[in-house]
């Protein structure tokens, strides 16, 4: 049953994104990114390592408490965790760091915590910036309710890794017998929550010039096509479609993420070609060094263990 969701998921983006070039025309967009400076393209290419280097900063220093691993180890699992997030729906690809993390002698359930509160951080962030948007790029009606819905998936998540009754419902029916395997979680968790604030804060910070980082990958392609779009408002908009990609329909949020930015970005006079060379250069360059991180990891990690 799982196989057959992932290869619907695959079958959904690979239609969106088809849809989305046919409407507009492969020739003409293709004819669209070439038009572009190629040092914006090195320029993207820069910031998306750097976006690497500052989400493996962030798992450094959430590992600060637990065990102290060289941060070129840290920045290789990191981005590798990023490559196979990106092949797999709903960004449990990127949920290897912890297997990753098992390599250099932490537990799973320790593993877990730190993935979970780096994931939670991040969504805190992305919410914060995404309501802001919701108001702007939606009726007032459809904002609220997009936020409720936000909120609900907060507690949810919360609820399932903070409560006995969420945590027990876990591991009864999801983990089952290899619920043993996730040993220390708990323990962990209320440890960086009651202990670690100051890691966390640190987390936070970090987080937030992440994503301004992400923003100004678009902000830097906008700009490359003339187009004076305020950098605060790109932040706002890139926000809202990451929590769009989070919507377990596609590959990573594929296809998805592209056809709401071409409605928003609509509302403010940008013409739908623009949005999606945009927003199809960083994606192209991204599922690029993926691939490329994937096949040398291949054999380093089953031969050199």
């Amino acid at each position: 049953m799982k196989h057959v969701n992932f290869v619907i998921k695959i079958v959904i983006s690979t239609f969106i994104i088809y849809f989305l070039i046919e409407m507009f025309g492969f020739r003409k967009i293709f004819s669209n990114i070439i038009l572009i400076d190629p040092l914006f393209f090195l320029l993207v290419v820069f910031l998306i390592l750097i976006g690497l280097v500052i989400g493996a900063l962030n798992v450094s220093v959430l590992l600060l408490p637990v065990k102290k691993i060289s941060f070129t180890k840290i920045l290789y699992y990191n981005t590798l965790s990023w490559s196979l997030g990106l092949f797999v729906p709903g960004k449990i690809g990127e949920l290897s760091l912890i297997p990753f993390l098992e390599r250099e002698g932490i537990t799973i359930g320790h593993g877990t915590v730190i993935s979970v509160l780096d994931k939670l951080i991040s969504l805190i962030v992305l919410s914060l910036f995404s309501i802001a948007g919701f108001f702007i790029f939606f009726e007032p009606q459809t904002a609220l309710k997009l936020i409720a819905i936000l909120f609900l998936f907060i507690a949810a998540f919360l609820f399932l890794i903070i409560s006995d009754r969420g945590r027990s419902f876990i591991k009864k029916y999801i983990l089952r017998k290899f619920s043993i395997k996730f040993q220390g979680f708990s323990k962990l968790l209320f440890y960086y929550l009651k202990n670690q604030k100051l890691v966390l804060t640190l987390n936070l910070i970090i987080t937030f010039i992440k994503w301004i980082i992400n923003a100004l990958v678009l902000y830097s392609l906008f700009y490359a096509y003339n187009q004076t779009i305020p950098f605060i408002t790109i932040l706002l908009i890139n926000s809202v479609l990451m929590v769009v990609s989070l919507i377990p329909i596609s590959i990573s949020g594929l296809g998805v993420r592209e056809s709401v930015a071409v409605v928003i970005y609509n509302t403010l006079n940008i013409e739908s070609i623009i949005t999606i060379s945009t927003h199809l250069i960083p994606l192209i360059i991204s599922y690029a060094m993926a691939t490329l991180m994937v096949l040398f990891s291949f054999k380093k990690l089953n031969f050199h263990r």
